[in-house]
């Protein structure tokens, strides 16, 4: 009986191991261990501090597992540049955690590839542009002006929310043409989970990605959950309230735009421009992540 155990532990270790070979190209990185990989060693919330310090053992470039996937982490300006030109990094992650925030569906620029990727990216740049850069600067300087004016009597403010909510507002002009009032608490609620969500990193190498079943009893998992439906509820009232006054003659801003492209596009096959709300929450994910870091800084 012990033999048999002991001979199944062997032949379970040796094909786990097997099917772990890593490419005789794979950059040098830490000792990852069986099963888990390198997950014990990658900390939450500030995993680009272990990376700097890995960096300087194994050089620029580091190679990392996480259960049943290889990661590979780029350092400086020049591999990263040089990688991003690459073909072969063009495709985006598809997870289960993934396509759980994105209500199964993979859209948008961050997390869309190939040909819906290339038109999702196109239209927003086209109609980015097209806002002009003389409304960009007036939005920008009267966003300006009113943290002048915050400011000016001397009270003791933290910057680090105010300077975040100035960047967020010309963004959410472009979007909505209206400002977030961090006043409100639909429009606060709303920004907080936005916050926390990207806050929680990348969703590569989760457990409940390499073991789907695990969504089920994860308490983070279903806090995301949570996190995303808020998030979802709240771009869906701005969108509603777009369809009401929609004007096709004469759109105001990338919502009105892309409702416009989604009913010109309603009997294409396959259409790109189906899901509004997947596309603008992650067309915008860099900016939005930048910006709500600076309103909900944690120390």
């Amino acid at each position: 009986m012990i033999g048999t155990i002991v001979l199944f532990i062997v032949s379970a270790l040796l094909l786990y191991l097997w099917s772990k070979r890593r490419p005789n190209n794979f950059p040098p990185g830490p000792i990852p261990l069986p099963f888990i990989g390198n997950i014990h060693q990658m900390p939450r919330g500030h995993f680009w501090i272990a990376v700097d310090k890995w960096s300087k053992k194994y050089g620029p470039i580091i190679g990392l597992s996480a259960f049943n996937s290889l990661i590979v982490a780029i350092t400086e300006i020049d591999h990263i540049v040089a990688a991003l030109r690459k073909e072969e990094f063009q495709a985006r992650p598809d997870s289960v955690v993934t396509r759980e925030r994105m209500f199964g569906k993979l859209l948008g620029i961050f997390f869309s590839s190939g040909e819906q990727w290339s038109s999702s990216r196109k239209f927003t740049v086209k109609q980015m542009r097209a806002f002009g850069k003389n409304e960009k600067e007036n939005l920008i300087a009267d966003e300006i002006s009113r943290l002048m004016e915050t400011i000016k009597d001397g009270t003791i403010i933290r910057g680090d929310g105010l300077f975040g909510l100035a960047a967020i507002n010309v963004i959410w002009m472009i979007v909505a043409s209206k400002r977030i009032d961090f006043n409100d608490k639909r429009s606060k609620q709303f920004l907080e989970n936005l916050h926390e969500l990207f806050r929680q990193g990348s969703s590569s190498g989760e457990i409940e990605d390499m073991f789907p079943i695990f969504r089920f009893v994860s308490r983070k998992f279903k806090h995301n959950q949570a996190l995303t439906y808020g998030i979802y509820g709240f771009i869906q009232e701005t969108i509603q309230e777009h369809k009401e006054i929609l004007d096709s003659n004469n759109p105001k801003d990338l919502i009105d735009n892309y409702l416009i492209e989604i009913e010109r596009n309603k009997n294409s096959h396959p259409s790109y421009f189906s899901d509004l709300y997947s596309s603008l929450l992650y067309s915008d994910h860099g900016s939005w992540e930048i910006a709500c870091h600076f309103v909900f800084f944690k120390e």
